[in-house]
This record gives C-alpha cells, structure tokens and sequence, in this order.
C-alpha cells in the first residue's frame, strides 16, 4: 500500500446529492467536481477517489493521467461500460460497484416490456389515438417459455417474478450453474443453443464485455423461434444491430424491446438517420427506451448510498466487498514496493 493520504481527495463525476457529499466530508474526504468532459483529464491529476455515474467513459487514455488515484466507486452494476478496468487493474487502482441494488427495478422494466409486446400495449395505444384502433388478438405470458441468459441479479428476479406470478417455466444459461435458483424456481440450466431455441422469450441479463458484444448475431437469431421475443434490459451492443433489422423486417423473429440503444450521445435525430434501421420499425416490431430502467429516485439514492460506502469502506480498510478487479492488488504491490 502507499503511504497513507491524511485527507483523500475525491473527484466526483456524477450528480451527488449533497446529503451524500456531506457524509464523504465529515469522513474526512475533500472533494472536487468535474466541471466538464473537456476538463476530466485534468481533473484527474492529484485525486485518490474517483466516484462516478453513467455521464463519462474513463478509458486507458484518461486513467493513465491519473497520477495518484487508487479507487473507483461507481453508482451501478456495470462498471465495465464506463471505466477500462484492464487499465485500471494495471494501474494499481480498485474499481468497485453497486451489485444488485437496481435488481427490482431493471427486473420490473424487462416485464413492462414483456406485457407491452405479449398485449401489443403500445401500439394499440397509438392505433386508437388515430382514430383507427388494432384490436389485435394477443398474446398469454402464462404458459410461454422464459429464456434468461445470465442468471445474476437481474435474472433471478426477472425468474421469480415470472415463476411465482405467471408460473412459467424457467430455462437459463449462465457462466455458473445457480443451484439455489433451480431448487426455488424449477429453473432449468440449458446449453446456449437450446436456451435460444427453446425460448418464448429471451431476455439478455449480462455485462457487456469482450467476450459478450455481438453474441446475439444472425445465427443466434435464425436459431430463435419465429413467434420469439428478445428482451434486453442491459445493453445494445450484446447484439447485432444490422443483424437484429433484417431478422425483424423478415419475420425471423417476432419483436425484440431495448433499454438503451446503439448511440446514447446523441440519439437519431430522426428514424431516417439511425445507422441500424430498428427506430423506423413499427411498435409491434421493436421497442426501444433510453436506458432509462434504473431512474428511479429511491433506486439511485440506494445506488449512491452503496457506492458512498463502498469508498468509505475501501479508504478506511484498503479493501472493499464490492472490488470488481481483485487483480488491482498485484499491480498496487509493484507499483509500492
């Protein structure tokens, strides 16, 4: 470990409630606030902590001009999307989440999603405001097959709620088998290929990593049932965009639903415009929202309540419950020795 800092300083780089500012003070922290993207370099220079949300991207460019930080905290699950931990790790520097606090409220998004496709909510919503409603037959959830791929926090709730509420039987295919998870739910634990050929709906409830960016391609696809729905709650680039479009304009699939889409800054501006195609697809096809699963105001302040912790803890003991990158440790040790 490096010699011990008598008042860490940390940079905050989301919107920080005072109340949680207040706690990091009176802990003896001094902080600091990134006043812009043009300014986050140097904004870095002489920081210990660095607390952050989904406003910036830290890659290996920018960490490498931070000279003295040796922790991240990050108000969410997927830190990966946001900080190069690769770099981070090699660094020396601990990067840390907030696991499973948004759980309930990702879970309760997917099946929103779910109901709107399965009932056609929206677009009959919108058939009915022209003066020319569908009145399509649709669809039960009860008796469909549930896919989950990545049975983590998000999945096992998304798993509960569908086995208690709708009894519907479970299938699941993640990096580990989830025994607890099979004995409760009757969940059932399949091979990649048969989750994506068995299911009714897939929902895709893992990080989006190396190993994972494109994994749902065309064959993935052409694999799917054709009445299938896709369901990804967590992020665009787990799929095929362009392999997405053609697989919903020719019917290879039913409809697929996104919470988050391919460019977040900024969207297309118009359908016309998108690279992908998939906004100028009907509401029964594709359904697309802008990450926006986890904005709820009792989700983030237990969001910033962890991530507050998580730092208090990590500074306090030099280790922390919630390190996603273990490996930092061996870096530190060289790096300080």
């Amino acid at each position: 470990m490096t010699e011990p800092v008598m008042t860490p300083k940390i940079l905050i780089a989301c919107d920080l409630a005072e109340s949680f500012r207040d706690r990091l003070k009176k802990a003896g922290f001094s902080l600091a606030v990134v006043p812009g993207r043009d300014a986050l370099a140097d904004s870095l220079k002489g920081v210990q902590g660095l607390f952050i949300g989904a406003r910036f991207r830290f890659t290996r460019e920018l960490l490498e001009q931070a000279d003295c930080l040796e922790a991240i905290s990050f108000c969410g699950a997927g830190v990966g999307t946001y900080v190069d931990e690769e770099t981070a790790t090699r660094n020396g520097i601990a990067v840390m989440n907030a696991p499973g606090v948004n759980a309930d409220a990702v879970a309760e998004y997917a099946l929103g999603f779910l109901l709107a496709l399965q009932k056609f909510l929206i677009a009959e919503n919108n058939a009915i405001k022209t003066g020319s409603p569908l009145r399509a037959m649709n669809f039960s959830v009860r008796g469909m097959i549930i896919g989950i791929l990545g049975m983590g926090h998000v999945g096992r709730r998304i798993a509960e709620i569908l086995f208690h509420g709708f009894r519907t039987p479970v299938l699941y295919h993640s990096r580990s088998r989830k025994p607890q998870a099979e004995e409760a739910l009757a969940a059932r634990y399949v091979s990649f290929d048969t989750l994506l050929s068995a299911s009714d709906a897939l929902f895709l409830c893992l990080p989006e990593t190396d190993e994972t960016h494109g994994m749902i391609g065309a064959g993935e696809l052409a694999r799917m049932k054709k009445n299938a729905l896709l369901i990804n709650p967590a992020r665009p680039g787990l799929v095929d965009g362009h392999a997405l479009f053609q697989a919903l304009r020719d019917g290879v699939i039913r409809a697929a639903a996104f919470d988050g889409y391919y460019l977040s800054h900024p969207y297309p501006p118009t359908p016309a415009e998108d690279a992908f195609g998939l906004l100028s697809l009907a509401d029964d096809r594709f359904l697309c929202t802008p990450h926006v699963a986890s904005r709820n105001r009792k989700v983030w302040d237990d969001l910033f309540e962890q991530a507050t912790a998580n730092l208090l803890e990590f500074f306090a003991t030099g280790d922390c419950a919630h390190i996603v990158n273990p490996g930092f440790r061996d870096h530190r040790r060289r790096k300080t020795g």
